[in-house]
């Protein structure tokens, strides 16, 4: 294996990522690091079948998620099926606020803008809080 393997990078995923969903099987082999919220506060709209967080917009509240360690080829793996860099999401290094209360950093995928009318329901935040899921 080449050394690039080992590289370890935290990623925020707060949709079909997540534990119980369809695509964690993508994760199945990352270290698990914790549950955890956006510092910022992010739009997070619906398309039916899954969630999207954008920079802009307004319903803005704190995104929970889960927080994963993955190697380069579980971030590859990742950013194909997020479509990263391919006009879909894009990944993009964000502030959180992990289970204890402690800052910490992660990448997060986040929907083109003119993606924003296409959601048709919006999360509302709950106690500030957005949670997308059962």
């Amino acid at each position: 294996m080449s050394p690039a393997t080992y590289n370890k990078t935290r990623i925020f995923v707060y949709g079909t990522l997540k534990k119980g969903y369809s695509n964690n099987r993508l994760l199945k082999n990352a270290r698990y690091v914790g549950q955890a919220r956006t510092f910022d506060r992010f739009p997070l709209r619906c398309n039916g079948s899954f969630p999207s967080m954008f920079l802009g917009g307004s319903d803005r509240g704190q995104v929970m998620g889960e927080v994963y360690e993955v190697n380069d080829q579980q971030l590859a793996n990742v950013d194909a099926l997020e479509g990263n860099g391919n006009g879909f999401y894009e990944r993009m290094e964000i502030k959180l606020i992990d289970e204890f209360d402690r800052e910490a950093k992660a990448w997060a995928y986040f929907r083109d803008q003119s993606a924003y009318d296409t959601q048709r329901r919006t999360l509302e935040p709950v106690f500030g809080l957005l949670n997308w899921g059962r």
